[in-house]
């Protein structure tokens, strides 16, 4: 249980796909914005670019300075709001050698229209552009764990930031990924998700997007006054060390680590919801531990608030935390 959280904040083992996850902690990687030493101008040779997307016509695709196209929100969305769904346009298997050939094959199977817009995203990789490196650059993958990935073309739309508003999912009973806003967004606003863990410390954040994705990010939180925070970084891997070499031999303490991470959550502008969901669902199995099964209940009571948040009130998570808060003496 331990390694819920304290492995969350470990730096990811990289795939040779670098999938990147879907709202819960996977394997390494996410999606790239453009390098700001490239024209942003070629992810945008489609007509497509500037016409919403998207449930409801939540946003429109157009572009940002210094980033290429960004999506930006058309109306105020409160936390947990579903702001898209979609089916992967292209599935693989990391493992498998032939990923490539399968995936051109599939490809094949497209409508033309759907093609140009897969060949129309951003290759981080050497020119010349190709398929493989479309799919190098903006997969994500199936679940969490999981070694199969695909690659979702709205999704790659929206931009990163190491202090995101909104959060992807993907939910597998309905075989989609799902994007829900993780905080208030107000109309003109980009949506962004978060194409690394956002609570490594900046230099491993910045190291990773130039190694793999090709650019510096320049979000709040790694430039002008949000910059300053960093220090909070340290601090998550120390308390995530603790409760790794703690372990299940002092529950008590473990939930009160548990604590001091979710303070620096709060203080420090960690904002994606899955981090609290998985935080929230640990202090739960260290309470039932304890014997404090009304603890694990109000923890659990937790973990699905924010789970509705990240994953939605039907994702396969948020209902066995439904489950778990209704009768958390049942646990196993």
């Amino acid at each position: 249980a331990a390694a819920v959280v304290a492995g969350a904040l470990a730096s990811r083992p990289r795939s040779g796909l670098h999938l990147r996850h879907t709202g819960r902690l996977g394997i390494q990687g996410r999606r790239a914005i453009a390098p700001l030493q490239q024209d942003p101008t070629t992810k945008a040779s489609v007509a497509v670019a500037s016409a919403p997307i998207g449930p409801g016509h939540d946003y429109k695709v157009e572009l940002v300075q210094g980033k290429g196209l960004g999506c930006i929100a058309l109306r105020d969305i409160a936390p947990g709001e579903c702001v898209l769904r979609e089916p992967a346009a292209v599935k693989f298997v990391d493992s498998d050698p032939a990923w490539i050939a399968n995936a051109k094959q599939q490809m094949e199977t497209l409508p033309l229209a759907e093609q140009e817009l897969v060949m129309s995203l951003m290759d981080c990789r050497d020119p010349p552009k190709s398929l493989a490196g479309i799919i190098i650059t903006n997969n994500y993958s199936l679940g969490l764990g999981s070694s199969s990935g695909g690659l979702f073309v709205e999704l790659s739309r929206f931009n990163h930031s190491c202090r995101p508003n909104c959060e992807q999912s993907w939910d597998d009973a309905a075989q989609e990924i799902q994007v829900y806003a993780s905080e208030a967004i107000q109309a003109g606003e980009e949506m962004c998700t978060y194409f690394v863990d956002p609570r490594m410390p900046r230099r491993d954040r910045q190291e990773t997007f130039k190694q793999v994705y090709r650019f510096t990010c320049v979000c709040p939180a790694c430039s002008g006054d949000d910059a300053e925070r960093d220090p909070a970084r340290a601090e998550l891997l120390r308390i995530g060390g603790q409760i790794k070499r703690l372990g299940g031999r002092d529950p008590m303490r473990g939930v009160q680590l548990v604590r001091e991470m979710l303070d620096v959550y709060r203080r420090d502008g960690i904002t994606a919801k899955s981090f609290w969901t998985d935080a929230c669902y640990h202090a739960c199995q260290l309470s039932l531990l304890s014997g404090d099964v009304s603890g694990a209940q109000d923890w659990a009571r937790q973990a699905l608030h924010w789970s509705r948040v990240c994953h939605g009130p039907q994702h396969g998570e948020t209902l066995r935390l439904l489950r778990l808060s209704e009768h958390p003496e049942d646990h196993k």
